[in-house]
């Protein structure tokens, strides 16, 4: 039996543990980085609202957004969580959001924050931050029908079946993240048009 290397083996074994633990660094370091990255989510808490609104009962949004004549405003509510899955801090700077369809397009919204809350929202590491949000698009109907219940069907069946927002945060490092909230099939649907209270104010 050929004599061993004593001096061969322990280096060898040597070597091979501190490759393991330079692995082992390596992997834990870019565990960590992977965590700290900035990684933001959007869950849906709420049902999604869709109603067509009056100029007398939302008269600064019309003024915001300046319908012609032939065009009606149509609002969507809903509350969606945003969920910090890192190890660091975030914020939210910046809400976008669309609304399907029924054509398949993607339409713009004006998104405007209910409950007086304000940009930038600090979102902690591993917690979440309630966003009640307020969509509003217009939608356009023909002008020459004398029944507002009219103008309301014309306009709202624009809207795809589902009622599908689309929801794009940006927050810090210019990341952005997006999300697609649907108004979930076990939920009473919402009926469109006119609701009793503004049926009797545009009466």
């Amino acid at each position: 039996m050929p004599d061993l290397d004593f001096d061969f083996l322990r280096s060898f074994f040597s070597l091979g543990a501190s490759a393991a633990a330079l692995a082992s660094s390596i992997y834990l370091w870019l565990s960590r980085f992977k965590k700290e990255q900035p990684n933001l989510s959007i869950e849906q808490v709420s049902p999604l609202l869709a109603e067509f609104v009056w100029p007398r009962n939302f008269a600064e949004l019309y003024q915001a957004i300046v319908p012609n004549e032939s065009e009606g405003l149509v609002c969507l509510w809903t509350n969606v969580a945003v969920i910090n899955n890192s190890t660091m801090p975030n914020a939210v700077l910046q809400i976008d959001a669309w609304v399907k369809l029924a054509n398949g397009k993607w339409q713009p919204t004006i998104v405007d924050l209910c409950e007086e809350a304000k940009l930038p929202i600090n979102v902690e590491p591993h917690s979440t931050s309630r966003l009640s949000l307020q969509l509003a698009t217009k939608l356009p109907y023909d002008s020459t029908r004398s029944s507002n219940q009219d103008r309301v069907d014309q306009a709202m069946v624009q809207l795809a079946e589902n009622r599908d927002v689309k929801i794009r945060i940006r927050g810090v490092k210019q990341k952005a993240f997006q999300a697609i909230v649907v108004q979930p099939r076990n939920l009473a649907e919402t009926k469109f048009g006119l609701s009793a209270d503004a049926s009797r104010r545009a009466a």
